[in-house]
């Protein structure tokens, strides 16, 4: 597998360059050595959660708990009917003591707490631990901490970039045409709220999973030490493992749309719903409705249409996506 391309930040002139558009994954080294979480992680793994205890505010989190016969893998359980995990919520000084009490030589249990707000958890550090290039991009800032674990390969939505601020973290990456050769599990019963690749990326079954090998060889590998930051496209398929005793990843997530829009996987299931029973002739005409109505960046294709007629295909504006959010509503009311 190939390795994501590296920057050094201190030879980045302008980090806005990389953000305009966000096209492929790139790995910004360095990018936050100078914050103190990530100073705090390189002094020790108490230096670290030390600095979080100081400065957290008083907050019941989501938390995880994965026995050790599973190796950190966070999964379903062999029906697919649940989970191999067990959740949790706990006061986050509790689950920073549950973290810093096993042992990493006996191979205890995986704990994790998932993604969780910055501004609401620990909003005392957000402005020495920040990327002043989203500023005006509004993004949320959330923060993953765990022993060693692994996630699926799974699709976001928003661009983001991952910070390691402790621990070490590798990112296997597909682009989003490899979900043919992953091996998507089931979209409404998730571990935590994105479909997940079946396939043990560790120990792939070809037998079972034949097709990953083609999506192996689109595969890039991304490593991060502490400071180091990953600029991940929206919606690339990302396994994430956590190598570290402690680890901890801070992301930054910002989606260009309109105000008030919502949810493309929403758009997705409700296709599902509609479409997914229509022949194959019907399906090939919606398709092309699709890619003219949708998927189009014809900024002129409507231009035969008075403005004032526009009606739904006015989409640039919160008013409209108002509008037309009343009218599917409706709809799927009758």
């Amino acid at each position: 597998m190939k390795m994501v391309k590296e920057v050094t930040f201190s030879e980045v002139n302008n980090l806005n360059d990389y953000l305009v558009e966000v096209r492929e994954p790139i790995i910004f080294k360095g990018l936050a050595e100078n914050w103190p979480m990530v100073k705090a992680a390189n002094i020790s793994d108490n230096s670290f959660l030390d600095y979080l205890k100081q400065h957290h505010e008083p907050m019941i989190v989501g938390t995880g708990s994965v026995a050790n016969e599973h190796q950190g893998r966070l999964f379903y359980n062999q029906e697919c009917s649940g989970f191999n995990f067990s959740r949790k919520s706990v006061a986050f000084d509790e689950f920073l003591d549950m973290l810093s009490s096993v042992d990493d030589t006996e191979q205890g249990q995986a704990h994790y707490m998932g993604s969780t707000n910055v501004d609401k958890l620990i909003p005392a550090i957000r402005a020495d631990n920040d990327i002043e290039a989203l500023v005006d991009e509004n993004p949320l800032v959330s923060i993953w901490l765990s022993n060693k674990t692994v996630v699926a390969a799974h699709q976001d939505l928003p661009n983001n970039v991952a910070v390691c601020v402790a621990g070490v973290r590798r990112f296997t990456l597909f682009p989003p045409e490899q979900i043919e050769n992953l091996y998507i599990g089931p979209i409404d019963l998730t571990p935590a709220g994105q479909a997940i690749s079946l396939v043990d990326h560790r120990k792939p079954d070809f037998a079972l999973h034949p097709k990953y090998k083609k999506a192996l060889k689109t595969a890039l590998v991304a490593e991060l030490q502490p400071g180091d930051a990953l600029l991940l496209p929206s919606l690339w398929w990302h396994c994430v493992e956590s190598l570290a005793p402690i680890n901890g990843l801070v992301n930054f997530w910002w989606q260009q749309a309109t105000a008030g829009a919502g949810a493309p996987m929403d758009a997705l299931m409700h296709g599902i719903m509609n479409l997914g029973s229509l022949s194959t002739v019907q399906k090939k005409a919606m398709k092309s409705l699709f890619d003219y109505y949708v998927f189009s960046d014809e900024p002129n294709r409507f231009k035969h249409i008075p403005e004032k007629a526009l009606g739904v295909l006015k989409t640039d504006d919160e008013l409209s996506i108002r509008k037309l959010r009343a009218l599917l509503l409706n709809k799927l009311n009758q």
